[in-house]
This record gives C-alpha cells, sequence and structure tokens, in this order.
C-alpha cells in the first residue's frame, strides 16, 4: 500500500477538483519519534475505529498532553487508514454566519466521500477509511 504523501493528496485532490478538500485539510504529519507509553489508547482508538457504527473518537485533555503526538503516532503506525487534519479555524474565518459555516462544512464532507471512493479505487489505502482530525 501506498503511503499517502502530501503529494500523492494534492495529485488526487487536483485531479478530481476537490477545492474544499485542498482548502481545509492536509494530510496529518507523521511523527518523527515512535508512540510510547500510549499502548491502551492506541488500543482503545483503533478498536472504536473498528466498530461498524458509531466509531467517533474524541480525544480530551490539558494542552501539551500529547494528544496530536497520539494521532500523528497512530497515522504513522495504522496503514489501512488515510489521516486528514482539518483546518476548522481557516474554514470559519471570514464566515457570514452559521448557513455558510454549514455549507463549507456539508462540502467538505461530500468531497471527503469523493476522494475516499478515489483512493479506494486505487487501491492506495486497504480499507479506504478516512480519519478526519481536527486539533484544538
Amino acid at each position: 500500500m501506498a503511503e499517502m504523501t502530501k503529494q500523492n493528496f494534492e495529485a488526487i485532490v487536483s485531479k478530481l477538483n476537490l477545492n474544499t478538500l485542498k482548502l481545509y485539510t492536509n494530510p496529518v504529519r507523521l511523527s518523527e519519534y515512535p508512540l510510547q507509553g500510549r499502548k491502551r489508547e492506541v488500543t482503545a482508538i483503533l478498536s472504536t475505529f473498528a466498530r461498524k457504527v458509531i466509531s467517533n473518537v474524541i480525544l480530551l485533555g490539558a494542552p501539551g498532553v500529547g494528544k496530536t503526538a497520539l494521532v500523528q503516532g497512530l497515522a504513522k503506525k495504522d496503514k489501512s487508514r488515510v489521516y486528514l487534519e482539518v483546518n476548522l479555524s481557516t474554514m470559519l474565518v471570514g464566515d457570514n454566519g452559521v448557513t455558510e459555516a454549514a455549507d463549507r462544512l456539508r462540502r467538505l464532507f461530500e468531497e471527503v466521500e469523493i476522494y475516499q471512493a478515489e483512493i479506494r479505487s486505487q487501491n492506495q489505502a486497504q480499507s479506504g477509511e478516512i480519519v478526519m482530525f481536527i486539533d484544538e
């Protein structure tokens, strides 16, 4: 399976003209360091992702406890999913109201589904599952 790089991501997004995805997401940066001492958390997250229904995870904790590092480590370890970071603050800047923000989010999810279908067809990820990470 090919590892998701920024270049792979940008090529697919440009080819499919997924402008909302291009503006507001990027592949999660892979951790430079091994993920140590988080076996329980990794197991719990991957078990949740394996569920057929309600497979969402929320990581709560004070700043600096390693939530982002955990996701980066997961992205490096879990080769069966594509991890995308959503830049929510950029998405909401210049917002003219709740309707516009809701429309952007709707378009983002629609484009993620198109992207997912493409990576499944290219067999770049075993499952073609996408994890959307929203930091802070």
